[in-house]
């Protein structure tokens, strides 16, 4: 009879400890264009990709592959300095369809220090004695919501960055990253 309690206990154990090394090798599995990191800029987990030239009209294309943890991820730039550049930034996935796709200003993103990203659009929802639930409008496929997503592990993604008016003021180079957060952002 104790046999029984014995493995339940040592599977649980064993699972937990599955878990943590899950947890803390998570980029040890990912497969893409950009650089994954841990504990960079305030993220807990970071994909970097190549440089694009803001001062330029252009469109570039990133893939990338077991993105891990689930956890919300929020899409944006690394940009030294704010620019007028109007920019759309879009990602895709496995099945074809529209995780996000946003396009504005880059002076109208919302700013985190050097980060640029696009929030999506939050509802008040009332609920009694003056208290209101936020809940998020348009959630897309994979969490989409403004430039943010929520990865499945085996999903396939394709990001594009396009420059659709470049800021021609001097030549700036912008990095897309792909910042992993265990609280909000």
């Amino acid at each position: 009879m104790l046999a029984v309690p014995v493995v339940l206990v040592v599977g649980g154990v064993a699972l937990f400890i599955a878990c943590l090394f899950a947890w803390f090798h998570a980029g040890m599995f990912f497969s893409g264009d950009g650089t994954y990191r841990r504990g960079v800029d305030g993220s807990a987990f970071q994909v970097e990709f190549p440089a694009v030239d803001l001062s330029r009209p252009g469109r570039y294309t990133f893939r990338f592959t077991r993105l891990g943890p689930s956890i919300d991820y929020a899409v944006g730039f690394h940009v030294p300095v704010q620019s007028s550049a109007v920019v759309a930034m879009s990602m895709r996935n496995e099945r074809g369809e529209v995780v996000f796709h946003e396009k504005r200003p880059l002076s109208e993103w919302t700013w985190r220090y050097d980060l640029a990203v696009i929030n999506g659009i939050k509802d008040e929802i009332p609920i009694g004695g003056g208290s209101v639930r936020v809940q998020p409008r348009g959630v897309g496929p994979d969490g989409g919501w403004g430039t943010h997503f929520q990865p499945r592990w085996s999903g396939r993604y394709t990001l594009t960055v396009e420059v659709l008016t470049p800021d021609t003021t001097s030549r700036l180079l912008a990095r897309p990253v792909i910042e992993g957060y265990t609280s909000g952002l």
